[in-house]
């Protein structure tokens, strides 16, 4: 499995990915090739947006970070985040889920320059 971030040629099978959520959550929100590229690779709120491949290049699951600003749907207050993981449907209960969610916490390590230990 690797995780790296998304590429706007990652837009078709996110999208898939995203249209599979949609129905089975029975969800209208869009989940075309380009609200997935404009809303999740590269919206201006983004902080980073991932997926998982499998050996073959497989793309099986992608999640986004982003900032929460005034007027979101979500209820939440500004500068807050909020994350989007979605995993293919034939791919659910292989550790795809808790893959780009470990490569997240990674790369806000990375970010803020330090381990992940905190002193308590």
């Amino acid at each position: 499995m690797i995780i790296r971030s998304a590429l706007d040629s990652d837009k078709k099978p996110m999208s898939a990915i995203l249209a599979q959520f949609n129905l089975l959550s029975r969800s209208d929100r869009s989940s075309d090739a380009a609200y997935v590229s404009r809303h999740n690779i590269e919206h201006s709120d983004t902080v980073c947006c991932s997926v998982a491949e499998d050996s073959d290049g497989i793309v099986l699951g992608f999640q986004s970070l982003k900032r929460v600003q005034d007027g979101t749907p979500f209820g939440l207050p500004p500068s807050w985040g909020f994350i989007g993981t979605y995993v293919a449907l034939n791919a659910v209960r292989q550790g795809i889920g808790t893959c780009v969610v470990r490569g997240l916490e990674k790369s806000s390590q990375i970010r803020r320059g330090d381990d992940g230990r905190r002193d308590n």
